[in-house]
């Protein structure tokens, strides 16, 4: 499995995305990929699991199956997703 954050850059919030997957990969040794919306695939991903706000992340198999959306501009916390992504 592993997880995706769409993000919107230069935003208020690309800092905290920035923050927080420094932190998740010290504390868990795991990666998380970002992608920004304004960007061709940050816009594919985010219409077809049609998301409006950001930050979100998305955690998928590796078919690219959806698992979970966190989508209400806030970042899970990083044990809760750390749950659903396999280690590098």
């Amino acid at each position: 499995m592993k997880a995706v954050i769409l993000y919107r850059s230069q935003s208020d919030h690309e800092r905290s995305v920035n923050d927080y997957m420094h932190d998740f990969e010290h504390q868990t040794g795991k990666t998380i990929e970002a992608l920004d919306v304004e960007q061709q695939e940050g816009q594919e991903l985010a219409q077809l699991y049609d998301i409006m706000q950001y930050p979100a992340v998305i955690a998928r198999a590796e078919d690219g199956s959806l698992i979970k959306v966190w989508s209400d501009g806030q970042l899970p916390l990083m044990n809760e997703l750390s749950y659903f992504i396999k280690g590098d």
